[in-house]
C-alpha cells in the first residue's frame, strides 16, 4: 500500500485548522500547509476553506469532517 499525500489548503493562521494539525502531528503524518493570501485566491475551487487535499485529487471540506477522516 502506497502512502497518501496530504496536503491542507488554508489562511497563514491557526484558527480552524489548529486541530487538524495537531491530529497530524499526534499521528506523526507528513502533511503540507498550502497557504491562501486572500479570499478570492483563484485555485480555491469549492469556494471556501479549509479543505483537504489527498493525493492531488480527492477534496475534503469542512474541520469536522476531515477530523473524522484522519481519526480513521
Amino acid at each position: 500500500m502506497t502512502k497518501s499525500k496530504y496536503s491542507l489548503k488554508y489562511f497563514n493562521r491557526n484558527g480552524r485548522v489548529q486541530l487538524l494539525r495537531l491530529i497530524f502531528a499526534a499521528a506523526n503524518v507528513e502533511f503540507e500547509d498550502n497557504f491562501v493570501q486572500n479570499q478570492t485566491d483563484a485555485d480555491n475551487e469549492l469556494g471556501f476553506l479549509p479543505y483537504l487535499l489527498i493525493d492531488n485529487n480527492i477534496k475534503i471540506p469542512f474541520v469536522p469532517t476531515i477530523a473524522r477522516y484522519l481519526a480513521q
